[in-house]
């Protein structure tokens, strides 16, 4: 069994939007999908709370 995160938190993140279906999640992003990706790995590897976390979007 996988964990993963509210839809919430990752639309805070900058995603669009958030579909589930069984086990599976995809996270709709846009266009700023590579500045959102590095950010997100940094999130990851740091293990903090996305709360904590200041996610910048280009512009």
């Amino acid at each position: 069994m996988s964990q993963t995160l509210d839809d919430e938190v990752f639309k805070k993140l900058g995603a669009h939007g958030v579909f589930r279906s069984g086990d599976a999640i995809q996270v709709i992003i846009g266009l700023h999908v590579s500045q959102l990706r590095e950010q997100l790995d940094s999130l990851i590897n740091s293990h903090q709370s996305a709360e904590n976390v200041a996610i910048t979007e280009a512009v």
